[in-house]
C-alpha cells in the first residue's frame, strides 16, 4: 500500500513537471501531426486512395474463379436409391480490348494524386491553425501581464491617493474615483486571464489532449521581419497552391472520363478459359472433364442514347472543371495579396506603436510626477494611464497580428514552415 503510494506521488510529479514545461512551437507542431484528428483523416483518405488504385489496375490482369456445386436428385419411388454428382467450374478471364478500363486505372491515379494533395493542404492548414493558435496565445499571455501591470500601476496611483487625502490635499472623490478604477482594473486583469485559457482550450483542441492540459511558450525571440515581395509572393502561391493543383489535375480526370465514355461507342472484347469437372464422388476420381476457350465481343449497338448523353455530360464536366481552376487561380492570388497587405501593415503598425509607446510612458512618468507636486488632477493621471495600457495594449497586439499574418501568407502561398 505504501509502495503504491509512492508510485502515484512520483507518478503525479512527473505529470505536473510535463504539464508545466516549457514547449517550443516546433515540439507543438510535432504533436499536431501526431494527434490531429483532421490530419489523421487525411492520411486514412490517402491510403485509401491508394488501395483504389491498385484494385484499379487490378482490374487489367486476368481473374480466375473457382465454382464447386453439388446436385442430388430426389426420387420419388421408394425403390430408387437418390442420386448425387459433384461439380466443378474453373474460369480464367482475362480482358483483351476495353478502354474503359484502362481510362478507370489512368482516373484512379489521378485521384490517388488529388489525395496527396489535399493531404498536404489538410497539413498546411493544420500548421496555419497550430501557428495562428500559439502566436494568440503568446499575444493573450503578454496582455494578461500588460493587464497585471496596469492593475499596479492603478493600485500605485490609490496609494498616492490615500496619502494625499490624509493630508487634505485631494478631495475625497478622487479617492473613490482612484478605487473604482483597480476595482475595474482586477476585472480587466480577470478578462485577460480568462482570454488566455480560452486560447489554450483552442489549442489543446487542435493537439486532441485534454482542454485542461497547461501549455507554457518557451520563451524564445521571435524576429518580427519579413522579406516577401507581393509578385513574388503571387508567383509562389500559383505555383505551390495544393488546391489549385488539385483543380488541376480534376480537369485531367474529366478527360479520361471523356475518354471513357467515348469508349462506350466500341465493342468490348473478352478471352476465357474454361475447364469443368463432373462426378459421382466427392474427391472427383474418375470426372469427366471438359475444357473450352472462347472470346467474347461485347458490342452495344442501341441504348436509347445513353452513350451520347455520357459523352455529353462529359464535355460539360470538362468545362466545369477548367472554370473552377480559373476561378481559384483569381481567389487564390486575391487571397495572397491580402495576406501580403495584412502582413506590410501590422510592420507598420508595429513601427508606430513603439514610438507612441516611448511617448505614453514619459507622458505617464510626467503626469504621475506632476501630480506628487499637485500640478495636475486625479483626472490627468488617470487619463495617461489609460493611455499607456492601450497603446501597449495596442503594440502587443500588433505584434500577435504580424506573426498571424506572416502564417496566414505562407498559408495563402501553400508553404508549410
Amino acid at each position: 500500500m505504501v509502495l503504491r503510494s509512492v508510485r502515484f506521488l512520483v507518478f503525479s510529479v512527473l505529470l505536473i513537471v510535463e504539464l508545466a514545461s516549457a514547449e517550443t512551437l516546433e515540439e507543438v507542431l510535432n504533436k499536431a501531426f501526431k494527434q490531429n484528428l483532421d490530419y489523421q483523416i487525411a492520411l486514412e483518405q490517402l491510403q485509401t486512395a491508394y488501395n483504389n488504385e491498385r484494385t484499379a489496375f487490378g482490374q487489367l490482369f486476368p481473374d480466375l474463379n473457382l465454382t464447386a456445386n453439388r446436385n442430388e436428385q430426389l426420387s420419388n419411388n421408394q425403390q430408387l436409391l437418390n442420386s448425387s454428382d459433384y461439380s466443378a467450374r474453373l474460369e480464367l478471364s482475362q480482358v483483351l480490348y476495353d478502354p474503359a478500363v484502362w481510362h478507370a486505372w489512368k482516373v484512379s491515379e489521378l485521384r490517388t494524386l488529388t489525395a496527396e494533395l489535399a493531404y498536404l493542404r489538410q497539413k498546411q492548414i493544420l500548421v496555419f491553425n497550430v501557428k495562428q493558435t500559439w502566436f494568440q496565445l503568446i499575444t493573450d499571455q503578454a496582455l494578461s501581464k500588460e493587464a497585471q501591470a496596469s492593475l499596479e500601476r492603478l493600485k500605485q496611483h490609490r496609494n498616492n491617493a490615500q496619502h494625499l487625502y490624509a493630508n487634505g490635499k485631494i478631495w475625497r472623490n478622487d479617492l473613490l474615483q482612484a478605487d473604482v478604477r483597480v476595482a475595474r482594473g482586477e476585472q480587466a486583469r480577470l478578462i485577460a486571464e480568462n482570454t488566455v485559457k480560452r486560447t489554450l482550450t483552442n489549442l489543446n483542441v487542435l493537439l486532441n489532449q485534454n482542454i485542461l492540459v497547461d501549455i507554457k511558450p518557451q520563451e524564445q525571440a521571435y524576429e518580427l521581419n519579413s522579406t516577401a515581395q507581393l509578385g513574388q509572393s503571387l508567383t509562389t502561391a500559383l505555383a505551390n497552391r495544393p488546391d489549385l493543383k488539385q483543380l488541376q489535375v480534376a480537369v485531367q480526370i474529366a478527360r479520361n472520363e471523356k475518354q471513357s465514355a467515348r469508349s462506350g461507342y466500341f465493342p468490348k472484347l473478352t478471352a476465357r478459359l474454361t475447364q469443368n469437372h463432373l462426378s459421382e464422388q466427392f474427391d472427383f476420381a474418375d470426372s469427366s472433364r471438359n475444357t473450352q476457350l472462347s472470346i467474347n465481343m461485347n458490342w452495344t449497338l442501341w441504348d436509347n442514347f445513353s452513350i451520347r448523353n455520357q459523352n455529353r455530360n462529359a464535355l460539360h464536366a470538362i468545362e466545369i472543371a477548367q472554370k473552377s481552376y480559373q476561378q481559384t487561380r483569381e481567389l487564390v492570388q486575391q487571397e495572397t495579396h491580402n495576406a501580403w497587405l495584412a502582413l506590410q501593415e501590422a510592420k507598420q503598425n508595429i513601427a508606430v506603436l513603439e514610438q507612441a509607446v516611448d511617448q505614453a510612458e514619459e507622458n505617464f512618468r510626467v503626469t504621475e510626477i506632476r501630480y506628487k507636486e499637485q500640478l495636475s488632477t486625479a483626472n490627468d493621471v488617470l487619463d495617461a494611464q489609460d493611455l499607456l495600457t492601450s497603446t501597449r495594449n495596442d503594440l502587443l497586439a500588433a505584434r500577435g497580428d504580424f506573426f498571424t499574418a506572416l502564417a496566414q501568407l505562407d498559408f495563402a502561398m501553400g508553404v508549410a514552415k
